[in-house]
């Protein structure tokens, strides 16, 4: 045999191996793959005159991500937030666009949905 096919022989086999690898790793994942509920979407957003922002806790969330004006999320544990510390920082800016995120804790539960944005105006 030439070497010419050897090298040839050698890519093709390597070829077939790399697609079993694939294949066999996309079928894992087929199988393998969570079928979990998602959790529900926080509602009833509100911010008082204290700038306390709340919402109706979502059963089985471990926690809660808030988006104020597609800035960095904020990661807590309850369903409230005091926003006064960010609207100090804030400038003058005076209206705010609020979002929150039930977190799942990604075995029984998957993330739910954004909520409704809230237009805040302080």
């Amino acid at each position: 045999m030439k070497k010419t096919n050897k090298i040839m022989l050698a890519i093709s086999m390597l070829s077939i191996i790399l697609m079993i690898g694939i294949i066999s790793v996309s079928i894992y994942n087929v199988y393998n793959a969570k079928d979990l509920p998602f959790l529900n979407q926080p509602v009833n957003l509100s911010v008082n005159e204290g700038n306390i922002l709340s919402w109706d806790a979502v059963e089985n969330a471990k926690g809660y991500l808030i988006l104020i004006d597609n800035n960095a999320p904020i990661e807590i544990s309850e369903s409230l937030y005091d926003l006064t510390d960010y609207l100090l920082h804030s400038g003058e800016k005076t209206v705010f666009i609020i979002s929150v995120l039930a977190v799942g804790d990604e075995i029984n539960y998957y993330n739910s949905d954004w909520s409704e944005q809230l237009s805040y105006n302080r």
